[in-house]
């Protein structure tokens, strides 16, 4: 073939394979601003939210992509079966963060104490100064303790009364 007779085949493939894209992406955008509109009600931590919307922006557009290779020849099984292969390993290596992370999603949903309590966890004891995805922050005697959100959730926690405000 020579390249007039390649580019009159791949055209079309082209402008086909970008529309999906462009197609996906702009559903992304429009989806996003409605998962961040539907969750502001139930879900009150911002980040989580953002988190949200971004996940399922980029679960649109990966679809999109895949949809528009696929359109060009190429063979998306084996790419999604080594990013499968790829995700796990990098998933098992940091199930730790990750449980964290979720932990501290569950945190600021059920919220069993708030910024400012005195609360203690284990043989850890002190005043919540901070909380965040992966850490909870206490001011005990004298010491900043960071407390894994996996810790609090895995062990009682006691809250001192005299400590709401």
């Amino acid at each position: 073939m020579n390249i007039l007779e390649q580019l009159s085949f791949f055209s079309p493939k082209i402008l086909i394979a970008s529309s999906y894209f462009l197609i996906f992406w702009i559903i992304s955008i429009f989806i996003s601003s409605w998962v961040l509109k539907l969750t502001e009600n139930s879900i009150h931590n911002r980040e989580v939210r953002e988190i949200s919307a971004k996940t399922s922006k980029v679960g649109i557009v990966i679809c999109g992509l895949a949809l528009s290779l696929n359109e060009l020849g190429v063979n998306v099984g084996v790419i999604f079966a080594t990013l499968g292969l790829v995700s796990f390993a990098v998933g098992f290596s940091l199930r730790d963060t990750l449980s964290n992370f979720f932990d501290g999603v569950c945190l600021t949903q059920y919220k069993p104490f708030q910024v400012g309590d005195s609360i203690k966890v284990g043989e850890f004891s002190g005043e919540v100064i901070a909380m965040d995805l992966r850490f909870t922050s206490l001011i005990g005697k004298e010491k900043l303790i960071l407390i894994p959100n996996s810790y609090l959730l895995t062990n009682p926690i006691v809250i001192k009364v005299n400590s709401k405000k």
